[in-house]
């Protein structure tokens, strides 16, 4: 089953041609390009791959406006359907000039309260896979030592932990989603420009032909 993924941080980023060491010039194609320390640390930098694992408990899974019943959670977000279990495995690569593609691969569990498609209380726990990716516009690279072993998946505003459940209003609470994750990882600069969202896929067990199900991130 796929998922559709709606970031909560949007913001344009041009794409940009990989940076590059030019190797030589017409008539001298044999000749070698001298760098200095400096710049062969910097060609170093943009060619490395970052990566970093996340575990959350908690993490609300949304489904569209009109499939909201009487089962469903109210939320920023959306209608809450489940709470999710999760790993996010991330990978973050060089895409260009300043720009950034941030990857996660994530597995886990969902345990829903409410039928995604119809909204009306429904019990189930299965297993889940997905991922996504992003172009994250920043001047610094990522640093991976801001990622904590573990987060809640949704906190009040006091940053108590609070986990889905039935029948509940989940207004004004914060997803430490993927947009909250990728602020971590970025957040030695502080002028790092926003997220554009790529390639999705999510699957689920357990539920069968559902339309309009979506990741809320």
């Amino acid at each position: 089953m796929r998922i559709r993924i709606i970031p909560v941080l949007a913001a344009a980023a041009a794409p940009a041609a990989l940076a590059g060491v030019l190797l030589g010039t017409a008539g001298q194609a044999s000749a070698a390009v001298a760098q200095s320390p400096a710049a062969a640390v910097l060609t170093a930098s943009v060619q490395k791959t970052y990566t970093g694992k996340v575990s959350q408990t908690g993490v609300p899974d949304t489904t569209f406006g009109g499939n909201a019943g009487p089962a469903t959670e109210y939320s920023d977000y959306g209608p809450v359907w489940a709470s999710d279990d999760i790993t996010r495995n991330i990978t973050v690569t060089p895409a260009g000039q300043d720009l950034w593609t941030v990857t996660f691969v994530e597995n886990g569990t969902y345990n829903a309260f409410a039928d995604p498609n119809t909204g009306l209380a429904w019990s189930n726990t299965g297993n889940m896979h997905g991922t996504v990716s992003y172009t994250v516009a920043s001047h610094s690279a990522p640093i991976t030592a801001n990622l904590p072993a573990s987060l809640p998946g949704m906190v009040d505003p006091s940053g108590n932990q609070v986990v889905p459940s039935a029948k509940s209003d989940l207004t004004g609470l914060t997803v430490q989603g993927h947009g909250y994750i990728i602020g971590l990882l970025f957040s030695g600069n502080a002028n790092w420009q926003g997220v554009t969202g790529g390639p999705w896929s999510y699957h689920y067990t357990g539920i069968q032909d559902v339309q309009g199900v979506y990741k809320q991130v």
